[in-house]
């Protein structure tokens, strides 16, 4: 029985806040009562998937399979950076009886690019530096415990796609030279690029909750064009078929376009890779029986 209600957590300075919210958001439609968790800690750290990134990608796929998303949120209250954290932020989201299968094969075009720069007990033109060097990159294509800065960058289709990238200082006391303002902004800018060539319906740090949500949604075939597969995805589709006995079908997105009309030929080679898949599976029916009834 997962009871979900309002929790605060502790999560200390090892791991980012991310770490923890994947899985809270996974199991989150399916509590008794509507989650709202409040966790504190370190939201951005070199080499980990920030906060804002779970945000603005996670949240958009998760939408798409439930219906009911009016209390779906992620507020960043304080940002925290490592080695002392002190950010914190809260996490609601609505329970539901059951997940609805999704049909997302169309990625789109990219329509806008938006950005997000902080600092933290550092000089503030250090955020107009790294802004500056993402600028320059991205021109040619289309209360604080511990100092640091960082930039997080977007870019949305127009089918609504998300995708992110995004690159922080080294923390305070860690061995090695500092990263200059506009090595970060040319890491994230570089970051965000490789996402949209790697392409896909979704951000590539949100594969796993898409295969989830597939996993335990009605039965009914569920069907969405991932980029490239993480490592991270592999295993969790390893993980899915152990628990829960489900196959996905995964088909070479090169193959099926292959199969279409010639004509589409030019189109095809502005989508970024062709090392795309095509995961199609067949949800095992769960139902929330924990959701109270009113």
């Amino acid at each position: 029985l997962i009871t979900g209600g309002v929790q605060t957590m502790d999560c200390g300075v090892d791991r980012c806040l991310s770490y923890y919210l994947e899985p809270m958001i996974i199991i989150s439609p399916f509590c008794k009562n509507a989650m709202t968790l409040k966790l504190k800690g370190v939201t951005n750290a070199p080499g980990e998937i920030s906060v804002d990134a779970i945000k603005a990608t996670w949240l958009p796929v998760y939408n798409k399979f439930v219906l009911n998303d009016e209390k779906l949120q992620l507020q960043i209250n304080a940002r925290g950076l490592k080695p002392a954290g002190g950010g914190c932020v809260t996490f609601s989201a609505p329970v539901v009886r059951t997940l609805r299968p999704v049909q997302r094969e169309k990625q789109g075009k990219i329509s806008k690019i938006r950005g997000q720069a902080y600092v933290t007990k550092v000089t503030p033109s250090l955020a107009y530096r790294m802004i500056d060097a993402a600028k320059k990159m991205l021109h040619v294509c289309i209360i604080f415990s511990s100092p640091g800065y960082g930039l997080f960058l977007t870019a949305e289709t127009t089918e609504g796609i998300v995708y992110h990238g995004e690159a922080i200082s080294k923390p305070k006391g860690e061995i090695g030279d500092p990263v200059v303002a506009e090595d970060v902004g040319t890491n994230a800018a570089t970051a965000l690029l490789e996402e949209i060539y790697r392409g896909g319906c979704l951000d590539a740090s949100a594969q796993i909750l898409a295969c989830s949500f597939m996993a335990l949604g009605q039965k009914d075939v569920s069907r969405f064009l991932f980029g490239p597969l993480t490592v991270y995805s592999v295993h969790a589709l390893r993980h899915l078929k152990a628990f829960f006995e489900i196959q996905f079908k995964l088909e070479e997105w090169r193959n099926i376009q292959k199969a279409k009309d010639a004509d589409e030929d030019e189109q095809v080679m502005r989508l970024g890779s062709e090392n795309k898949a095509l995961v199609t599976a067949m949800g095992i029916g769960f139902s929330n029986l924990n959701k109270n009834v009113l």
